[in-house]
């Protein structure tokens, strides 16, 4: 009876150090802590607003309004979610060499238009149709006449090849 408690007590031993021992790195920091640990790349990102040129595998090559053209290096998964063709306005925000985020930028043109109908005019009389005329009738459809097949050619068999005799 003995032994049966001490192999109890030393199993729930083990499995409280265990949990003990795993947990510890698993919680969470505290928020300052994160703060002062994130780095800021505010200072190298840039942003790039273009048309895509042209893609080829996962190089799209952007045209900037104002600059040469530039070739960015965009996972081919990224490109297809986010539907990108050549063609199209996009937004790229660089941190250095690597895309950072892209964003297709809609050209909608949006215009306000007033319509402006006069007060006293007498509605028109609608005009009369064009009197119809009767369709033509289908002509018959005509097709060619088949080519003669030409005949095939025989296929000459093949030669046995000769057989040495045992003489």
């Amino acid at each position: 009876m003995r032994l049966q408690k001490i192999k109890l007590l030393t199993g729930v031993t083990l499995s409280v150090l265990m949990s003990a021992v795993s947990v510890h790195p698993v919680m969470a920091n505290p928020a300052t802590q994160i703060a002062q640990t994130q780095t800021t790349t505010t200072a190298n990102t840039q942003t790039l607003t273009g048309f895509v040129k042209s893609i080829v595998g996962d190089v799209v090559t952007i045209r900037p309004e104002n600059s040469r053209y530039r070739t960015l290096r965009i996972q081919k998964c990224v490109l297809k979610i986010i539907g990108l063709v050549p063609g199209m306005k996009v937004r790229v925000l660089l941190a250095g060499d690597m895309v950072q985020n892209i964003a297709v930028i809609p050209d909608y043109k949006v215009v306000a238009t007033t319509v402006v109908r006069p007060a006293a005019v007498a509605p028109r009389p609608a005009p009369e149709p064009p009197p119809m005329l009767p369709a033509p009738a289908p002509r018959p459809i005509t097709r060619p006449a088949p080519a003669p097949m030409p005949a095939p050619r025989p296929i000459p068999a093949p030669r046995p090849a000769p057989v040495r005799g045992l003489w």
